[in-house]
């Protein structure tokens, strides 16, 4: 294990803990840059939100906060902890490297798709 790959990792971990302390005993949000300049909804607006509601077991107003990313949240969460895994040497060899790209890939398509979808349907 690389230990300096682990620090690294700790410390994104340590700021997105961080963040969502301060999200949740303040009204203090990062603005979305890509609605700020558009005005469109990009596919991961509403994840702040959809996390804050998660944190209190709202699920359903999470659902509605972002649809795409509830729904692949079990396969989002695999793919970046198997990711992690492997940049801090945990996981070794390239055994899974194919499949992990497709799921990746697979997931920025439904993104991609549910950009579009949200912002030109009305939903």
């Amino acid at each position: 294990m690389d230990l300096k790959r682990v620090r690294n990792l700790a410390i994104v971990l340590a700021v997105l803990v961080g963040y969502a302390l301060v999200c949740h005993f303040t009204a203090f949000r990062i603005p979305c840059p890509f609605f700020t300049v558009t005005g469109l909804k990009c596919p991961g607006c509403g994840m702040t939100r959809m996390c804050m509601d998660i944190m209190h077991l709202d699920l359903k107003a999470a659902y509605l906060e972002n649809r795409a990313i509830f729904v692949t949240l079990p396969v989002l969460g695999w793919f970046l902890g198997y990711n992690a895994l492997r940049y801090v040497g945990v996981i070794k060899g390239e055994r899974l490297k194919k499949p992990t790209e497709i799921i990746g890939w697979c997931l920025v398509a439904v993104y991609v798709i549910f950009g579009f979808v949200r912002n030109f349907t009305g939903m």
